[in-house]
């Protein structure tokens, strides 16, 4: 296992059987969740692919009732996407397999004006209602 940047988590290497590439899987310590998704940010109307990646969800605060939400890009440097701190009302569920989520985007994104943004993360429909019942 290897440390990133940060040092807080790992990347493993593992052995697909379909084609026997080496991939990478990137573990986020302490998350309490994690799924593959891709992610659209809503531009001029219509929702723009940003990427297929990995969301994780982390608990913070002294409560827990904050939710730290981060999607790293399935990439060899598993790029961060999302970053944000969130609490549950601001999420939605939306048309099947599809979370809506309205925050201030972390990193700042270029093509996005001040203020909120508009997210889409896709998931599978069985594992959005899983991760709405945590």
């Amino acid at each position: 296992p290897q440390e990133d940047s940060t040092g807080n988590s790992e990347v493993e290497k593992t052995e697909t059987l379909e084609d026997s590439k080496e991939t990478d899987v990137y573990k986020e310590d302490n998350s309490f969740f994690s799924t593959s998704c891709k992610l659209f940010l809503k531009k001029d109307n219509k929702y723009e692919e940003r990427g297929k990646g990995n969301i994780f969800l982390k608990k913070c605060g002294d409560n827990g009732e904050n939710v730290q939400i981060i999607i790293r890009n399935e990439n060899a440097l598993s790029t961060i996407m999302l970053n944000v701190l969130v609490n549950s009302s601001v999420l939605d569920k939306v048309a099947g397999n599809n979370i809506l989520l309205v925050t201030q985007p972390n990193p700042p994104l270029s093509e996005v004006s001040e203020g909120p943004a508009t997210f889409l993360i896709r998931v599978k429909k069985e594992v959005r209602d899983e991760l709405f019942d945590r």
